[in-house]
């Protein structure tokens, strides 16, 4: 629209100034022009009359100016038609140069993507398999850290079953020799001998049960342990508590627990 606007001015420009020099020389525009006289001399019938037709004319100055318009007119159309084909040509070619890259870009954005796809479930597919091996792991572990709990538990068992054996032994023994230092001031002539083996055995019994608690000391404790104390949990309601009772200062200390399911 723009081009056709400027060829437009400048056809009008051209028209102006060729009118003008028109106006002004005359006689340039008057040798483009050639006036006939189209005369037929021949034999004329009696009964009509002879036509004489003077051909000749004479263009003024708007005949040619209007005729140059004409000219330019036609010269401009020409001109546009030109630019419209070449116009055609070059849009034709660029819309094939378009196909043709649309269809290039479009192989490309879909191997990229393929790809792209590929990539990401190698890397699922790793992910996974790397999470399912930690989680065999973490179980083998859990395995092992259970079988281990069991081992002490068991352990823990019998330390303790051992323990209230000894515990049991030794009540035993305090309460015989209670017994027997009361029924020791008042003894009779004929129970002598047996209060003597008695005191005999009770003293042997003793010496049994401090070595017993001794060797429980030495080998039911865990290493590092010095005291074991013990908390007969029977009910939900009972609790157990330490309080020392002189004033201690550690910077460090170990616990140990054992825990008998009854």
């Amino acid at each position: 629209m723009l081009l056709q606007e400027i060829l437009s001015l400048l056809t009008l420009f051209c028209v102006f100034r060729a009118s003008v020099s028109v106006l002004d020389e005359n006689d340039d525009y008057d040798l483009m022009y050639v006036n006939l006289d189209n005369e037929i001399e021949g034999p004329v019938l009696g009964t009509e009359e002879t036509v004489s037709c003077d051909c000749q004319r004479e263009h003024t100055e708007w005949d040619k100016l209007f005729i140059m318009l004409e000219n330019s007119q036609m010269k401009e159309n020409m001109m546009l038609q030109v630019m419209d084909e070449i116009l055609k040509v070059d849009l034709q070619t660029l819309k094939a140069e378009m196909s043709q890259l649309t269809t290039n870009l479009a192989a490309a954005v879909e191997k990229v993507t393929s790809n792209i796809m590929s990539q990401v479930e190698q890397a699922l597919k790793r992910n996974s398999d790397q999470a399912e091996e930690a989680r065999r792991l973490h179980e083998s572990e859990q395995g092992k850290v259970l079988e281990h709990v069991l081992l002490l538990s068991h352990n823990v068992s019998g330390r303790l079953g051992r323990l209230e054996s000894a515990w049991l032994r030794r009540s035993e023994a305090e309460a015989q020799e209670t017994a027997f230092q009361q029924d020791k001031f008042s003894p009779t002539r004929g129970d002598s001998l047996i209060l003597n083996s008695l005191w005999k055995e009770l003293q042997q019994t003793r010496a049994e049960l401090k070595a017993s608690q001794k060797w429980a000391a030495q080998h039911l404790l865990p290493a590092g342990c010095e005291t074991a104390i013990l908390f007969p949990m029977r009910s939900k309601k009972i609790f157990g508590s330490i309080h020392p009772t002189a004033g201690m200062a550690l910077r460090s200390f170990t616990a140990c627990i054992w825990i008998k399911m009854s």
